[in-house]
Protein backbone atom coordinates (compact mmCIF):
# COMPACT_ATOMS: atom_id res chain seq x y z
CA UNK A 1 0.00 0.00 0.00
CA UNK A 2 1.17 3.58 -0.23
CA UNK A 3 1.85 5.95 1.98
CA UNK A 4 -1.13 8.42 0.81
CA UNK A 5 -2.93 5.51 1.35
CA UNK A 6 -1.98 4.36 4.55
CA UNK A 7 -2.49 7.62 6.15
CA UNK A 8 -6.45 7.84 4.61
CA UNK A 9 -7.04 4.45 6.77
CA UNK A 10 -5.58 6.17 9.68
CA UNK A 11 -7.87 9.00 9.15
CA UNK A 12 -10.67 6.96 8.22
CA UNK A 13 -10.52 4.76 10.84
CA UNK A 14 -11.42 7.52 13.71
CA UNK A 15 -13.36 10.10 11.10
CA UNK A 16 -15.46 7.26 9.98
CA UNK A 17 -17.57 6.85 13.80
CA UNK A 18 -17.01 10.75 14.25
CA UNK A 19 -19.42 11.57 11.49
CA UNK A 20 -21.86 8.53 11.67
CA UNK A 21 -22.63 9.37 15.14
CA UNK A 22 -24.99 12.06 14.64
CA UNK A 23 -26.69 10.01 11.67
CA UNK A 24 -26.46 6.70 13.49
CA UNK A 25 -28.58 8.49 16.89
CA UNK A 26 -31.29 9.80 14.77
CA UNK A 27 -31.97 6.49 13.10
CA UNK A 28 -33.30 3.64 15.36
CA UNK A 29 -32.69 0.38 13.47
CA UNK A 30 -30.84 1.47 10.61
CA UNK A 31 -28.83 3.35 13.25
CA UNK A 32 -27.44 0.56 14.46
CA UNK A 33 -26.40 -0.54 11.09
CA UNK A 34 -24.50 2.58 11.04
CA UNK A 35 -22.78 1.80 14.09
CA UNK A 36 -21.39 -1.58 12.22
CA UNK A 37 -20.49 0.17 9.48
CA UNK A 38 -18.19 2.86 11.75
CA UNK A 39 -16.02 -0.21 12.78
CA UNK A 40 -14.99 -1.56 9.34
CA UNK A 41 -12.42 1.18 8.67
CA UNK A 42 -10.50 0.33 12.19
CA UNK A 43 -10.09 -3.24 10.98
CA UNK A 44 -8.96 -2.89 7.25
CA UNK A 45 -6.37 -0.50 8.69
CA UNK A 46 -5.25 -3.30 11.35
CA UNK A 47 -4.74 -5.59 9.36
CA UNK A 48 -3.24 -3.89 5.92
CA UNK A 49 -1.67 -0.43 7.22
CA UNK A 50 2.30 -0.69 6.88
CA UNK A 51 4.00 -0.65 10.10
CA UNK A 52 5.13 2.44 11.45
CA UNK A 53 2.94 4.26 9.27
CA UNK A 54 2.59 8.21 10.98
CA UNK A 55 0.41 11.00 10.00
CA UNK A 56 1.19 14.15 11.56
CA UNK A 57 -1.75 17.35 11.64
CA UNK A 58 -0.18 20.19 13.38
CA UNK A 59 -3.65 21.88 12.63
CA UNK A 60 -5.31 19.40 15.07
CA UNK A 61 -5.81 20.16 18.73
CA UNK A 62 -2.05 21.36 19.81
CA UNK A 63 -0.25 19.48 16.55
CA UNK A 64 -1.58 15.68 16.36
CA UNK A 65 0.03 12.79 15.39
CA UNK A 66 -1.53 9.55 14.34
CA UNK A 67 0.51 6.47 13.70
CA UNK A 68 0.54 2.66 14.13
CA UNK A 69 3.02 0.96 16.08
CA UNK A 70 3.49 -3.13 17.08
CA UNK A 71 1.73 -2.87 19.84
CA UNK A 72 -0.90 -0.24 18.33
CA UNK A 73 -1.67 -3.39 15.61
CA UNK A 74 -2.56 -5.79 17.81
CA UNK A 75 -5.04 -3.55 20.00
CA UNK A 76 -6.58 -1.69 17.44
CA UNK A 77 -7.02 -5.21 15.73
CA UNK A 78 -8.41 -6.45 18.66
CA UNK A 79 -10.60 -3.23 19.39
CA UNK A 80 -12.13 -2.96 16.18
CA UNK A 81 -13.59 -6.70 16.33
CA UNK A 82 -14.68 -6.15 19.55
CA UNK A 83 -16.90 -2.93 18.87
CA UNK A 84 -17.85 -4.87 15.39
CA UNK A 85 -19.05 -7.55 17.54
CA UNK A 86 -20.98 -5.17 19.85
CA UNK A 87 -22.68 -3.50 16.94
CA UNK A 88 -23.67 -6.01 15.61
CA UNK A 89 -25.66 -7.59 18.69
CA UNK A 90 -26.94 -4.63 19.45
CA UNK A 91 -28.11 -4.55 15.53
CA UNK A 92 -30.64 -7.48 16.40
CA UNK A 93 -32.80 -4.73 18.64
CA UNK A 94 -31.07 -5.50 22.00
CA UNK A 95 -29.40 -2.37 23.60
CA UNK A 96 -28.93 1.22 22.26
CA UNK A 97 -32.14 1.56 21.33
CA UNK A 98 -32.15 5.27 23.03
CA UNK A 99 -30.56 8.33 20.98
CA UNK A 100 -27.91 9.12 23.48
CA UNK A 101 -26.44 5.31 23.90
CA UNK A 102 -26.19 4.93 20.21
CA UNK A 103 -24.43 8.92 19.61
CA UNK A 104 -22.29 7.72 22.95
CA UNK A 105 -21.58 3.79 21.28
CA UNK A 106 -20.13 5.83 18.17
CA UNK A 107 -18.37 8.73 19.55
CA UNK A 108 -16.69 6.37 22.48
CA UNK A 109 -15.50 3.95 19.52
CA UNK A 110 -14.14 7.06 17.51
CA UNK A 111 -12.34 8.01 21.31
CA UNK A 112 -11.19 4.33 21.84
CA UNK A 113 -9.54 4.25 17.99
CA UNK A 114 -7.81 7.55 18.45
CA UNK A 115 -6.06 6.43 21.69
CA UNK A 116 -4.88 3.52 19.92
CA UNK A 117 -3.61 5.64 17.19
CA UNK A 118 -2.71 8.94 19.14
CA UNK A 119 0.75 8.93 19.19
CA UNK A 120 1.38 12.74 20.97
CA UNK A 121 0.15 13.27 24.79
CA UNK A 122 -2.07 16.18 23.87
CA UNK A 123 -3.96 13.99 21.15
CA UNK A 124 -3.96 10.90 23.42
CA UNK A 125 -5.47 12.51 26.50
CA UNK A 126 -8.09 14.45 23.76
CA UNK A 127 -9.39 11.47 22.60
CA UNK A 128 -9.69 9.29 26.12
CA UNK A 129 -11.29 11.97 27.48
CA UNK A 130 -13.49 11.83 24.38
CA UNK A 131 -14.06 7.62 25.08
CA UNK A 132 -14.03 7.87 28.57
CA UNK A 133 -17.04 10.69 28.99
CA UNK A 134 -19.19 9.46 25.75
CA UNK A 135 -19.45 6.18 27.67
CA UNK A 136 -21.59 7.60 30.39
CA UNK A 137 -23.97 7.59 27.83
CA UNK A 138 -24.06 3.52 27.54
CA UNK A 139 -23.71 2.77 31.50
CA UNK A 140 -27.11 4.98 31.99
CA UNK A 141 -28.67 3.49 28.73
CA UNK A 142 -31.22 1.85 31.40
CA UNK A 143 -32.91 5.07 32.64
CA UNK A 144 -33.46 3.16 36.27
CA UNK A 145 -31.96 3.86 39.51
CA UNK A 146 -29.30 1.31 39.53
CA UNK A 147 -28.33 3.12 36.18
CA UNK A 148 -28.04 6.56 37.50
CA UNK A 149 -26.77 5.37 40.16
CA UNK A 150 -23.86 3.28 38.45
CA UNK A 151 -23.29 6.89 36.30
CA UNK A 152 -22.59 9.35 39.36
CA UNK A 153 -19.71 6.63 40.19
CA UNK A 154 -18.55 6.13 36.88
CA UNK A 155 -18.51 9.65 36.04
CA UNK A 156 -17.21 10.61 39.64
CA UNK A 157 -14.21 8.13 38.87
CA UNK A 158 -13.99 9.72 35.50
CA UNK A 159 -13.15 12.85 35.94
CA UNK A 160 -10.95 12.08 38.53
CA UNK A 161 -8.72 10.27 36.29
CA UNK A 162 -8.66 12.76 33.79
CA UNK A 163 -7.63 15.10 36.44
CA UNK A 164 -4.63 12.51 37.22
CA UNK A 165 -3.84 12.21 34.07
CA UNK A 166 -3.51 15.72 32.94
CA UNK A 167 -1.78 16.58 35.99
CA UNK A 168 0.60 13.79 35.31
CA UNK A 169 1.15 15.09 31.73
CA UNK A 170 1.27 18.28 32.76
CA UNK A 171 4.20 17.12 35.23
CA UNK A 172 6.30 14.89 32.71
CA UNK A 173 6.78 18.17 30.33
CA UNK A 174 8.78 19.88 33.24
CA UNK A 175 11.69 18.19 32.04
CA UNK A 176 15.20 17.70 33.74
CA UNK A 177 13.89 17.50 37.03
CA UNK A 178 13.97 13.78 38.06
CA UNK A 179 11.34 14.11 41.14
CA UNK A 180 8.65 15.60 38.39
CA UNK A 181 8.85 12.89 35.96
CA UNK A 182 8.69 10.25 39.44
CA UNK A 183 5.80 12.22 40.24
CA UNK A 184 4.14 12.29 36.92
CA UNK A 185 4.45 8.30 36.81
CA UNK A 186 2.70 7.72 40.35
CA UNK A 187 -0.17 10.24 38.84
CA UNK A 188 -0.31 8.57 35.32
CA UNK A 189 -0.57 5.46 37.21
CA UNK A 190 -2.98 6.38 39.27
CA UNK A 191 -5.02 8.11 36.55
CA UNK A 192 -4.99 5.22 33.90
CA UNK A 193 -5.22 2.37 36.54
CA UNK A 194 -8.91 3.98 37.21
CA UNK A 195 -9.99 3.01 33.16
CA UNK A 196 -8.18 -0.30 34.33
CA UNK A 197 -9.59 -1.39 37.34
CA UNK A 198 -7.00 -0.61 39.87
CA UNK A 199 -7.95 -2.10 43.46
CA UNK A 200 -8.82 0.37 45.72
CA UNK A 201 -10.63 2.50 42.86
CA UNK A 202 -11.71 -0.57 40.65
CA UNK A 203 -15.73 -0.33 42.07
CA UNK A 204 -16.90 1.77 39.33
CA UNK A 205 -16.04 -1.31 36.40
CA UNK A 206 -18.96 -3.40 38.02
CA UNK A 207 -21.17 -1.01 38.69
CA UNK A 208 -21.04 -0.04 35.07
CA UNK A 209 -20.44 -3.73 33.83
CA UNK A 210 -23.91 -4.67 35.79
CA UNK A 211 -26.06 -1.37 34.43
CA UNK A 212 -25.39 -1.43 30.83
CA UNK A 213 -26.77 -3.10 28.02
CA UNK A 214 -24.87 -5.89 26.45
CA UNK A 215 -23.88 -4.59 23.72
CA UNK A 216 -22.56 -1.24 25.38
CA UNK A 217 -21.00 -3.58 28.35
CA UNK A 218 -19.16 -5.86 25.47
CA UNK A 219 -17.31 -2.40 23.98
CA UNK A 220 -16.24 -1.27 27.59
CA UNK A 221 -14.79 -4.49 28.85
CA UNK A 222 -13.67 -5.55 25.49
CA UNK A 223 -12.38 -3.11 24.08
CA UNK A 224 -12.39 0.51 26.67
CA UNK A 225 -10.69 -1.31 29.74
CA UNK A 226 -7.49 -1.73 27.21
CA UNK A 227 -6.99 2.28 27.22
CA UNK A 228 -5.87 2.51 30.32
CA UNK A 229 -3.47 -0.27 29.79
CA UNK A 230 -2.27 1.23 26.77
CA UNK A 231 -1.90 4.48 29.01
CA UNK A 232 0.60 2.53 31.02
CA UNK A 233 2.74 1.31 28.26
CA UNK A 234 2.87 4.47 26.35
CA UNK A 235 3.58 6.63 29.20
CA UNK A 236 5.19 4.65 32.17
CA UNK A 237 7.99 3.15 29.54
CA UNK A 238 11.28 3.16 31.96
CA UNK A 239 13.72 5.37 29.76
CA UNK A 240 16.43 6.70 31.95
CA UNK A 241 14.40 7.32 35.34
CA UNK A 242 14.71 4.33 37.66
CA UNK A 243 10.89 3.13 38.38
CA UNK A 244 11.38 0.19 40.83
CA UNK A 245 9.18 1.99 43.73
CA UNK A 246 6.01 2.20 41.11
CA UNK A 247 7.04 -1.53 39.55
CA UNK A 248 7.26 -3.05 42.79
CA UNK A 249 3.93 -1.20 44.07
CA UNK A 250 1.87 -1.95 40.96
CA UNK A 251 3.01 -6.01 41.28
CA UNK A 252 1.56 -5.95 44.77
CA UNK A 253 -1.71 -4.39 44.06
CA UNK A 254 -2.16 -6.01 40.73
CA UNK A 255 -1.62 -9.41 42.52
CA UNK A 256 -3.79 -7.37 45.64
CA UNK A 257 -6.54 -7.06 42.81
CA UNK A 258 -6.24 -10.74 41.01
CA UNK A 259 -7.25 -12.22 43.93
CA UNK A 260 -9.86 -9.16 45.75
CA UNK A 261 -11.51 -9.16 41.79
CA UNK A 262 -11.94 -13.38 42.08
CA UNK A 263 -13.16 -13.65 45.94
CA UNK A 264 -15.69 -10.44 45.49
CA UNK A 265 -16.73 -12.23 42.63
CA UNK A 266 -17.60 -15.82 43.39
CA UNK A 267 -20.00 -13.63 45.63
CA UNK A 268 -22.03 -11.56 43.37
CA UNK A 269 -25.67 -12.71 42.40
CA UNK A 270 -25.29 -11.08 39.25
CA UNK A 271 -23.51 -12.55 35.96
CA UNK A 272 -22.67 -9.04 34.44
CA UNK A 273 -21.45 -7.29 37.83
CA UNK A 274 -19.50 -10.99 38.72
CA UNK A 275 -17.55 -10.39 35.05
CA UNK A 276 -16.52 -6.76 36.22
CA UNK A 277 -14.78 -8.32 38.77
CA UNK A 278 -13.29 -10.65 36.39
CA UNK A 279 -12.28 -8.23 34.38
CA UNK A 280 -10.84 -6.70 38.01
CA UNK A 281 -8.52 -9.62 38.44
CA UNK A 282 -7.45 -9.80 35.21
CA UNK A 283 -6.77 -6.51 34.36
CA UNK A 284 -4.65 -7.24 38.26
CA UNK A 285 -2.27 -9.70 36.20
CA UNK A 286 -1.65 -7.05 33.44
CA UNK A 287 -0.81 -4.68 36.17
CA UNK A 288 1.53 -7.69 37.45
CA UNK A 289 3.33 -7.91 34.06
CA UNK A 290 3.73 -3.94 33.41
CA UNK A 291 5.19 -3.39 37.28
CA UNK A 292 8.11 -6.71 36.36
CA UNK A 293 9.01 -4.09 33.56
CA UNK A 294 9.46 -1.23 35.25
CA UNK A 295 10.60 -2.75 38.14
CA UNK A 296 13.53 -4.68 35.62
CA UNK A 297 13.51 -2.56 32.77
CA UNK A 298 15.67 -5.00 30.73
CA UNK A 299 13.09 -7.31 30.51
CA UNK A 300 10.50 -4.43 28.97
CA UNK A 301 10.57 -5.05 25.43
CA UNK A 302 9.72 -8.57 26.27
CA UNK A 303 7.12 -8.42 28.95
CA UNK A 304 5.42 -5.16 26.32
CA UNK A 305 4.71 -8.04 23.92
CA UNK A 306 3.42 -10.44 26.52
CA UNK A 307 1.22 -7.81 28.08
CA UNK A 308 -0.35 -6.36 24.65
CA UNK A 309 -1.11 -9.94 23.62
CA UNK A 310 -2.65 -10.56 27.06
CA UNK A 311 -4.77 -7.69 26.33
CA UNK A 312 -5.76 -9.02 23.01
CA UNK A 313 -6.85 -12.62 24.39
CA UNK A 314 -8.21 -10.89 27.35
CA UNK A 315 -10.42 -8.80 24.74
CA UNK A 316 -11.89 -11.29 23.21
CA UNK A 317 -12.25 -13.79 25.71
CA UNK A 318 -14.59 -11.40 28.00
CA UNK A 319 -16.28 -9.79 24.67
CA UNK A 320 -17.18 -13.45 23.87
CA UNK A 321 -18.37 -13.80 27.47
CA UNK A 322 -20.99 -10.90 27.14
CA UNK A 323 -22.28 -11.57 24.00
CA UNK A 324 -22.78 -15.11 24.98
CA UNK A 325 -24.29 -14.31 28.39
CA UNK A 326 -26.53 -12.00 27.03
CA UNK A 327 -27.49 -14.57 23.86
CA UNK A 328 -28.11 -16.83 26.46
CA UNK A 329 -30.67 -14.78 28.54
CA UNK A 330 -32.53 -13.56 25.68
CA UNK A 331 -32.98 -17.27 23.81
CA UNK A 332 -32.88 -19.46 26.51
CA UNK A 333 -30.13 -21.18 24.46
CA UNK A 334 -28.52 -24.33 26.13
CA UNK A 335 -26.18 -23.97 22.94
CA UNK A 336 -25.02 -20.31 23.62
CA UNK A 337 -24.60 -21.53 27.54
CA UNK A 338 -22.53 -24.17 26.62
CA UNK A 339 -20.18 -21.86 24.07
CA UNK A 340 -19.63 -19.69 27.05
CA UNK A 341 -17.15 -22.62 28.05
CA UNK A 342 -14.75 -21.85 25.75
CA UNK A 343 -14.30 -18.28 26.41
CA UNK A 344 -13.93 -19.37 30.09
CA UNK A 345 -11.05 -21.90 29.86
CA UNK A 346 -9.40 -19.66 27.50
CA UNK A 347 -9.41 -17.21 30.66
CA UNK A 348 -8.77 -19.57 33.28
CA UNK A 349 -5.76 -20.48 31.63
CA UNK A 350 -6.07 -24.26 30.41
CA UNK A 351 -3.75 -25.63 28.27
CA UNK A 352 -4.25 -25.48 24.09
CA UNK A 353 -5.95 -22.29 24.84
CA UNK A 354 -4.66 -18.21 24.17
CA UNK A 355 -4.75 -17.82 28.31
CA UNK A 356 -2.26 -20.40 28.48
CA UNK A 357 0.26 -18.97 26.09
CA UNK A 358 0.26 -15.65 27.61
CA UNK A 359 0.24 -16.40 31.20
CA UNK A 360 3.28 -18.65 30.40
CA UNK A 361 5.10 -16.34 29.02
CA UNK A 362 4.42 -14.07 31.60
CA UNK A 363 5.66 -16.10 34.03
CA UNK A 364 8.51 -16.63 32.15
CA UNK A 365 9.62 -13.26 32.61
CA UNK A 366 9.59 -12.96 36.44
CA UNK A 367 12.69 -14.74 37.25
CA UNK A 368 14.32 -11.75 36.88
CA UNK A 369 13.07 -9.59 39.33
CA UNK A 370 14.39 -9.02 42.31
CA UNK A 371 13.75 -11.47 45.95
CA UNK A 372 11.02 -12.35 47.19
CA UNK A 373 9.29 -11.74 44.13
CA UNK A 374 9.98 -14.37 42.13
CA UNK A 375 9.13 -17.06 44.75
CA UNK A 376 5.87 -15.03 45.64
CA UNK A 377 4.83 -14.55 41.70
CA UNK A 378 5.65 -18.59 41.46
CA UNK A 379 2.65 -19.65 44.30
CA UNK A 380 0.46 -16.19 43.52
CA UNK A 381 -0.03 -16.44 40.02
CA UNK A 382 -1.14 -20.26 39.65
CA UNK A 383 -3.88 -19.38 42.72
CA UNK A 384 -5.34 -16.55 41.07
CA UNK A 385 -5.76 -19.19 38.67
CA UNK A 386 -7.65 -21.23 40.28
CA UNK A 387 -9.64 -18.57 41.44
CA UNK A 388 -10.60 -17.77 38.05
CA UNK A 389 -11.87 -21.18 37.48
CA UNK A 390 -14.54 -20.32 40.79
CA UNK A 391 -15.49 -17.23 38.71
CA UNK A 392 -16.11 -19.19 35.34
CA UNK A 393 -17.99 -21.96 37.23
CA UNK A 394 -19.97 -19.22 38.97
CA UNK A 395 -20.77 -17.47 36.06
CA UNK A 396 -21.97 -21.13 34.06
CA UNK A 397 -24.28 -21.36 37.46
CA UNK A 398 -25.62 -18.32 37.14
CA UNK A 399 -25.97 -18.33 32.97
CA UNK A 400 -27.47 -21.70 33.18
CA UNK A 401 -30.64 -21.31 31.15
CA UNK A 402 -34.07 -21.82 32.69
CA UNK A 403 -36.91 -22.17 29.68
CA UNK A 404 -36.82 -21.16 26.06
CA UNK A 405 -37.64 -17.90 25.24
CA UNK A 406 -38.32 -16.87 21.65
CA UNK A 407 -34.92 -16.91 19.43
CA UNK A 408 -34.15 -13.44 17.19
CA UNK A 409 -33.72 -15.17 14.02
CA UNK A 410 -30.03 -16.28 15.04
CA UNK A 411 -28.64 -12.62 13.75
CA UNK A 412 -26.86 -12.80 17.71
CA UNK A 413 -24.53 -15.35 16.35
CA UNK A 414 -23.20 -13.08 13.54
CA UNK A 415 -21.61 -11.43 16.33
CA UNK A 416 -20.87 -14.66 19.08
CA UNK A 417 -18.99 -16.87 16.69
CA UNK A 418 -16.50 -14.94 15.23
CA UNK A 419 -15.31 -13.90 18.80
CA UNK A 420 -15.31 -17.39 19.62
CA UNK A 421 -13.31 -18.29 16.43
CA UNK A 422 -10.93 -15.22 18.00
CA UNK A 423 -10.87 -17.29 21.35
CA UNK A 424 -10.31 -20.96 19.44
CA UNK A 425 -7.32 -19.77 17.53
CA UNK A 426 -5.66 -17.82 19.96
CA UNK A 427 -2.74 -20.07 20.36
CA UNK A 428 -2.30 -19.59 16.86
CA UNK A 429 -2.58 -15.87 15.94
CA UNK A 430 -0.56 -14.87 18.98
CA UNK A 431 2.29 -16.76 17.61
CA UNK A 432 5.82 -18.50 18.94
CA UNK A 433 6.54 -17.40 22.34
CA UNK A 434 9.43 -18.74 24.26
CA UNK A 435 8.05 -20.85 26.79
CA UNK A 436 9.38 -22.82 29.63
CA UNK A 437 9.42 -26.40 29.18
CA UNK A 438 6.72 -27.69 31.74
CA UNK A 439 4.69 -24.63 30.23
CA UNK A 440 1.53 -27.04 29.80
CA UNK A 441 1.63 -28.75 33.33
CA UNK A 442 1.72 -25.71 35.26
CA UNK A 443 -1.40 -24.55 33.29
CA UNK A 444 -3.59 -27.77 33.81
CA UNK A 445 -3.42 -28.07 37.67
CA UNK A 446 -5.00 -24.35 39.00
CA UNK A 447 -7.82 -25.16 36.50
CA UNK A 448 -7.99 -28.65 37.90
CA UNK A 449 -8.51 -27.77 41.19
CA UNK A 450 -10.80 -25.19 40.85
CA UNK A 451 -12.78 -27.28 38.78
CA UNK A 452 -12.87 -29.81 41.57
CA UNK A 453 -13.57 -27.06 44.33
CA UNK A 454 -16.45 -25.92 42.58
CA UNK A 455 -17.69 -29.40 41.93
CA UNK A 456 -17.83 -30.42 45.59
CA UNK A 457 -19.01 -27.18 46.19
CA UNK A 458 -22.16 -28.16 43.79
CA UNK A 459 -22.87 -31.07 44.82
CA UNK A 460 -23.03 -30.27 48.64
CA UNK A 461 -25.38 -27.45 47.52
CA UNK A 462 -27.29 -29.75 45.46
CA UNK A 463 -27.75 -32.40 48.39
CA UNK A 464 -28.67 -29.50 50.83
CA UNK A 465 -25.52 -29.63 52.80
CA UNK A 466 -24.62 -26.50 52.30
CA UNK A 467 -26.42 -23.40 51.54
CA UNK A 468 -25.17 -20.31 49.60
CA UNK A 469 -22.64 -18.16 50.79
CA UNK A 470 -22.97 -14.57 51.29
CA UNK A 471 -23.52 -12.25 48.63
CA UNK A 472 -21.84 -8.82 48.40
CA UNK A 473 -23.59 -5.72 46.53
CA UNK A 474 -21.64 -4.43 43.47
CA UNK A 475 -19.51 -1.79 43.55
CA UNK A 476 -18.24 -3.72 47.41
CA UNK A 477 -16.28 -0.76 49.64
CA UNK A 478 -18.69 1.85 47.91
CA UNK A 479 -21.58 0.57 50.11
CA UNK A 480 -20.17 1.86 53.49
CA UNK A 481 -18.67 4.69 51.85
CA UNK A 482 -22.12 5.68 50.80
CA UNK A 483 -23.79 4.94 53.95
CA UNK A 484 -20.65 6.95 55.82
CA UNK A 485 -21.49 10.00 53.44
CA UNK A 486 -25.28 9.63 54.21
CA UNK A 487 -24.87 10.11 57.92
CA UNK A 488 -22.66 12.68 57.07
CA UNK A 489 -24.75 14.65 55.13
CA UNK A 490 -27.27 14.64 57.66
CA UNK A 491 -25.67 15.51 61.01
CA UNK A 492 -23.75 18.33 58.95
CA UNK A 493 -25.67 19.18 56.21
CA UNK A 494 -28.08 21.98 55.94
CA UNK A 495 -31.32 21.74 58.42
CA UNK A 496 -34.71 22.67 57.04
CA UNK A 497 -36.38 26.04 58.37
CA UNK A 498 -39.03 26.18 60.57
CA UNK A 499 -42.67 26.15 58.90
CA UNK A 500 -45.56 27.25 61.51
CA UNK A 501 -48.62 25.87 60.20
CA UNK A 502 -50.95 28.47 60.99
CA UNK A 503 -48.37 30.50 58.34
CA UNK A 504 -50.72 30.59 55.32
CA UNK A 505 -47.65 31.72 52.92
CA UNK A 506 -44.65 31.58 53.03
CA UNK A 507 -42.62 35.48 52.25
CA UNK A 508 -42.25 36.33 48.38
CA UNK A 509 -38.52 35.35 48.70
CA UNK A 510 -38.84 32.12 50.06
CA UNK A 511 -41.89 31.46 47.49
CA UNK A 512 -39.24 32.69 44.58
CA UNK A 513 -36.31 30.81 45.81
CA UNK A 514 -38.72 27.89 45.60
CA UNK A 515 -40.19 28.57 41.90
CA UNK A 516 -36.22 28.83 40.89
CA UNK A 517 -35.10 25.74 42.41
CA UNK A 518 -38.14 23.83 40.75
CA UNK A 519 -37.46 25.32 37.24
CA UNK A 520 -33.51 24.53 38.08
CA UNK A 521 -34.45 20.84 38.65
CA UNK A 522 -37.08 21.32 35.67
CA UNK A 523 -34.03 21.86 33.44
CA UNK A 524 -31.73 19.49 34.94
CA UNK A 525 -34.42 16.60 34.16
CA UNK A 526 -35.19 17.91 30.33
CA UNK A 527 -31.19 18.05 30.03
CA UNK A 528 -30.66 14.60 31.49
CA UNK A 529 -32.93 13.33 29.16
CA UNK A 530 -31.53 11.26 26.15
CA UNK A 531 -32.52 13.12 23.51
CA UNK A 532 -30.51 16.10 24.75
CA UNK A 533 -27.61 14.61 26.11
CA UNK A 534 -26.90 12.77 23.16
CA UNK A 535 -27.40 16.16 21.33
CA UNK A 536 -24.84 18.02 23.69
CA UNK A 537 -22.08 15.39 23.55
CA UNK A 538 -22.31 15.38 19.51
CA UNK A 539 -22.47 19.13 19.72
CA UNK A 540 -19.12 19.04 22.05
CA UNK A 541 -17.33 16.99 19.66
CA UNK A 542 -18.30 18.28 16.66
CA UNK A 543 -17.35 22.21 18.38
CA UNK A 544 -14.03 20.77 18.96
CA UNK A 545 -13.65 19.74 15.56
CA UNK A 546 -14.43 22.65 13.90
CA UNK A 547 -12.61 24.95 16.28
CA UNK A 548 -9.04 22.83 15.59
CA UNK A 549 -9.78 23.32 11.95
CA UNK A 550 -10.50 26.83 12.35
CA UNK A 551 -6.89 27.24 14.59
CA UNK A 552 -5.41 25.49 11.58
CA UNK A 553 -6.64 27.68 8.79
Amino acid sequence: MTALLDQLLLVATIATPLLLALPAARGATGGRWLLVLSALPALVTSLLVADWAALDLPWLLLGAQLGLDGAGRILLFASAAVWLAAALYAATGDGLCRFGARAGFALAMAGNFGVVLAQDPAGFFAWYALMSFAAYLLVVEAGDDAARRAGRVYLALVVLGEVLILSGLLAAVQTGAPHTATAARWLLWIGFGIKAGLVPLHFGLPLAYGAASTAGVTAMAGAMVNAGLLGWLRFLAPEGVPAEPLGLTMITLGLVGAFYGALVGVMQSSAKALLGYSSVSQMGLLAVGVGAGLAVPEAWSFLLVVVTLYAAHHAFAKAALFVGLGLADRTGSRAAWLALALPAVALVGLPLTSGAVVKSALKAALPTLPAPWPDVLAVGLPLAAVGTTLLMARLLFLAAPRGARASPAGLPWAAYAPLLLAVALGPWWIGPVPLPQDAWLTALWPGLAGAAIAGVTYAAWRQGLWRAGPTVAPGDVLVPLERVASRLWRHLGPSPEPHHPADQEAPAGRRRAHRLAALLSRGERGLTRWESGGIAVVLLALAVAAASALRGS
